[in-house]
């Protein structure tokens, strides 16, 4: 088997179990966002949704209002978000999303990697790829240890939680298959479930 076909035949399988996590997720997701929509002072959105930026005011906020939401799964929106969809499905996501991209660029680097131009996209979306991974985890663990940790979140915090999650968007973007995907993925599973992306 080469080299190319090994990457490309993980790439596949890491992006069925990517999709798996992202379905399994909509579930937690959907009663999260009906909380929220149905929150005192709200609606609210989930950190991660909230576009170009948002800071530790808006993660306190969010926290006092999700805490005291109660979701169709019994839990508060607060707790349904830290586990399961924040710890461990969307880890576990952006671990098989990451694999996907960087088996895919991988491939298509071994197979074009005497044609400069192809090689030096694929090379630049490899990383790309490696850097989203690492972002969307570290993206995750810090947002788990604000909400876990009971005391008000620091201005410093915020910004490390917004700038996470920004590079997390950028780098997901810059993969191009990457961002493409994870729209479609969005769209598909918002329209089944009855609600936004």
């Amino acid at each position: 088997m080469t080299d190319a076909l090994v990457c490309f035949l993980i790439s596949a399988v890491s992006l069925i179990a990517a999709v798996r996590c992202f379905a399994a997720n909509q579930a937690y997701r959907g009663a999260i966002d009906a909380a929220l929509a149905a929150a005192r002072g709200g609606p609210i959105d989930v950190p991660e949704r909230v576009k170009p930026y948002y800071d530790a005011a808006y993660l306190n906020k969010f926290i006092s209002m999700a805490e005291n939401q109660e979701t169709t799964f019994g839990k508060s929106a607060l707790v349904l978000y830290i586990r399961p969809t924040l710890l461990w499905i969307d880890i576990w996501f952006a671990v098989c999303y990451a694999i996907f991209l960087a088996s895919f660029w991988l491939g298509v680097l071994s197979v074009t990697a005497e044609h400069t131009v192809v090689a030096l996209v694929a090379k630049f979306c490899l990383v790309m790829a490696i850097a989203y991974g690492i972002a969307d985890v570290a993206e995750d663990l810090w947002l788990i240890r604000l909400f876990s940790k009971g005391t008000e979140i620091a201005k410093s915090e915020g910004a490390l939680a917004c700038l996470l999650t920004q590079i997390k968007l950028l780098t997901i973007s810059l993969t191009l298959i990457g961002g493409l995907l994870f729209l479609a993925l969005g769209k598909i599973f918002a329209k089944a479930r009855g609600t936004r992306a």
